[in-house]
């Protein structure tokens, strides 16, 4: 495990749900100071020599918020967030998400660290509605919030 990786703090709002009626994928937004510190800590975990693991605490949304424009379907926030990054054990392209009904669970490569952080400079731009991953493991990023439903 990396030191510095594991000396970060994270700050901020990050939201990451998923909606109970397609399976297209999780959806992604945070709050300006959660993006930064994301950004940074993808940084650290691209210059982990080592594995580098962070768990990021989840905020959930209101019920008459809609995290993803034109969606007004039920959706489900998770509560944590695992990122792992391991250069010795993966490629630059792995992608690997995996999930339950509270935590998910992200394993990037180097050069999917970056498509990370891009998504995450852009999410502070007001830039979204587009995706990275794999298909079936989709990573949406959004810019807002507005009114729907949760489950």
């Amino acid at each position: 495990m990396d030191d510095a990786t594991s000396n970060w703090r994270q700050a901020g709002q990050v939201h990451l749900w998923h909606y109970a009626t397609n399976s297209h994928g999780r959806h992604l937004t945070a709050d300006d100071t959660a993006s930064a510190a994301l950004i940074q800590l993808l940084g650290l975990m691209r210059d982990a020599q080592f594995t580098a693991k962070q768990t990021i605490a989840l905020s959930s949304f209101a019920a008459d918020e809609l995290p993803a424009a034109n969606f007004p379907g039920r959706f489900k926030t998770y509560r944590q967030w695992n990122l792992v990054h391991s250069k010795p054990k993966h490629a630059d392209d792995h992608w690997r998400v995996t999930a339950d009904d509270e935590q998910i669970t992200l394993e990037v490569g180097t050069a999917r660290l970056d498509e990370l952080r891009q998504g995450l400079e852009n999410v502070r731009q007001g830039i979204g509605d587009y995706h990275i991953g794999t298909e079936g493991m989709e990573l949406w990023f959004w810019w807002s919030v507005r009114k729907s439903q949760s489950i």
